[in-house]
Order: structure tokens, then C-alpha cells, then sequence
């Protein structure tokens, strides 16, 4: 029987044993994962498949997680957005909060667990 699965996840993030960390730990919890290692590629994947999460890290070259954020949000991405950085100023958090991006601490690999879950929540509540 195939293994369940929550949904699909975009993960974000420059830097490889990050983006393999959240590979395995999301999979483990039931999500179908994708990766991309900066913020053009995330964007190009966005636009060929729907994703129900997309885990953004903050700080990367060329597009950073706030960028690749404001431009899903334009385009009318109607999943969860989690940035998942340890690089958060209150200006970042304010944006995040307008946006309707979650803010999660690189180093609370639970508080981004949950958060993936409360997507499937939402779509469940609605």
C-alpha cells in the first residue's frame, strides 16, 4: 500500500544539508517534498505545480524568502507560507505578518512541523 501523504512542500533553501534535513523530517511526518536551492527556482516551481507549503529561508543569493514570498502572494498562491529563517528582524517579522507568512526559528524544526500541519487543518476547515 502506498504511504500517505499530507500534501506537497516546497522546500527553499541555498544551503544542501538544510534542504536534506527538512526532506527527511518532513517525509517522515507524511509529506511529498520538493526542493529548490534558491528563490528563481522556487518561483519556477510554483508556477508548474501546486504546493500546499512552501518553506522559505530568508537569507540566500539573488532572491531572498521575503521576495519569493511577496511575489507568491501577487500571484495568488493560496497555500501556507512559512519563513523558516534564523535571520529575522522586526521589519522582516512586520512584512511576514501583512503578508500572512508564518515566521519560524531555524533552530524549532517542531514549530515548522506544526505549521505544515496547520495547512492541511485550514484546507480540511474549509
Amino acid at each position: 500500500m502506498a504511504e500517505p501523504r499530507l500534501g506537497h512542500v516546497l522546500v527553499v533553501d541555498d544551503e544542501d544539508d538544510i534542504r536534506a534535513m527538512l526532506q527527511i523530517v518532513l517525509s517522515i511526518e507524511g509529506w511529498s517534498v520538493d526542493e529548490a536551492s534558491g528563490g528563481s527556482e522556487a518561483l519556477a516551481q510554483c508556477a508548474q505545480r501546486a504546493y500546499d507549503v512552501v518553506v522559505l529561508d530568508e537569507r540566500m543569493p539573488g532572491l531572498n524568502g521575503l521576495q519569493v514570498a511577496r511575489r507568491l502572494v501577487a500571484r495568488g498562491f493560496d497555500g501556507r507560507l512559512v519563513l523558516f529563517s534564523a535571520y529575522v528582524d522586526d521589519d522582516v517579522r512586520s512584512e511576514c505578518e501583512e503578508l500572512g507568512v508564518a515566521v519560524v526559528d531555524k533552530v524549532d524544526w517542531y514549530a515548522l512541523v506544526e505549521n505544515c500541519r496547520g495547512a492541511v487543518a485550514t484546507t480540511i476547515a474549509s
